[in-house]
């Protein structure tokens, strides 16, 4: 019987936010860490900004806590210091950061 692999599996979540500006990719790390629960949760989903450009981006998280990724960055309504608002909309999950890229149209 095949041994199952230790190395921990990762998704990728395309997605798109809707902002009357365009948003640094340090302020959406803000929002991140200002909308996460707890520090068990930080562990649990892993989240990593991969790609972020042109108010599009690509968020790493834990396979198992994909849907908390999700939920996450559904979450975040304000971003920066003038607490702008906003909406994060997923465009797609994917085991790959390719297959991730090809549904965003601006990051190559």
């Amino acid at each position: 019987m095949p041994q199952k692999s230790q190395r921990n599996k990762k998704r990728y979540i395309a997605f798109t936010v809707h902002a009357p500006r365009s948003i640094s990719r340090k302020e959406f790390i803000s929002a991140i860490r200002e909308n996460i629960k707890d520090k068990n949760s930080w562990n649990r989903i892993k989240p990593w900004l991969t790609v972020f450009a042109d108010n599009e981006g690509i968020l790493r998280c834990s396979h198992s806590a994909k849907d908390e990724a999700i939920a996450l960055l559904s979450s975040i309504t304000t971003c920066g210091r003038e607490n702008i608002k906003i909406k994060v909309e997923t465009k797609a999950t994917s085991g790959t950061i390719k297959k991730a890229k090809r549904k965003i149209s601006k990051i190559q």
